[in-house]
């Protein structure tokens, strides 16, 4: 799929071992799970994680995105991540297919 110019997007990443079990040159972007970016600022273990999800990216060249980003504090927490995408409610609604 790589050769014929497909991208691969790791979604609903939750745990660093779900990415490390991949080749690295293969992902070409990492989805951090909502629960993840919901708990940043509560939790310190999920702080560390994302932390740890996004070194990981940057070390092997793996697009980050920060999803269900529903409020402004979520995507400074996100920025201050140095994720490289943004998904979720406040950036724009969902809209309907017509």
């Amino acid at each position: 799929l790589k050769e014929q110019g497909a991208n691969i997007i790791l979604n609903r990443v939750m745990e660093k071992e779900s990415v490390v079990g991949f080749d690295a040159h293969l992902i070409d972007y990492i989805k951090l799970h909502g629960n993840l970016m919901r708990d940043f600022t509560l939790s310190p273990q999920t702080k560390e994680l994302c932390e740890a999800l996004v070194s990981y990216a940057q070390t092997h060249d793996i697009q980050v995105i920060a999803s269900q980003l529903n409020a402004p504090l979520a995507k400074e927490k996100a920025q201050e991540l140095e994720c490289d995408l943004f998904q979720g409610h406040m950036i724009e609604q969902p809209h309907v297919l017509a």
